[in-house]
């Protein structure tokens, strides 16, 4: 593939990207959930057994004050507890409460069905090479980017 090509195609999927990140953003702002406070939600909301406040800024790229914001925020309402991890005692993790479980299954539930649909809207084979030409392109711009920070 020539250089122009690949400029093109980058372009291109940029801009597919952007949609797509602008999709999630509409979706979580018509929630009331602002900035990071969606992914937050989503990395505790799919984790079963807790998850520490390490985790939830390693896997949404949030900072510690935007996390212990969001989750003192959820504290306040109810929606999440800490407890203390068994592998780790000196360790906390952030649990879902029933409450808070119903809170977060009304707003990512719903957003769950419809990526299966859209999924679905595509062969077996496509979903496949989706994921996987998806993943080699985000670890090699992860890389990149980390490279250059």
């Amino acid at each position: 593939m020539s250089r122009i090509d690949a400029k093109t195609h980058s372009k291109a999927f940029t801009g597919i990207k952007y949609e797509d990140f602008s999709l999630y953003e509409n979706y979580s702002r018509v929630h009331g959930l602002l900035g990071k406070g969606f992914t937050i939600l989503m990395a505790i909301y799919n984790s079963e057994r807790g998850i520490t406040q390490r985790d939830i800024c390693n896997c949404t790229f949030s900072t510690k004050q935007v996390v212990n914001a969001a989750i003192k925020n959820w504290l306040d309402e109810g929606y999440v507890y800490l407890t203390v991890k068994e592998d780790d005692r000196r360790t906390k993790a952030v649990m879902m409460t029933e409450k808070g479980r119903e809170y977060a299954s009304k707003i990512l539930d719903p957003l769950a069905e419809a990526e299966v649909i859209a999924m679905k809207t595509l062969k077996s084979h496509e979903q496949k090479q989706l994921i996987e030409l998806y993943t080699k392109y985000n670890c090699k711009l992860r890389e990149l980017l980390e490279d250059n920070h």
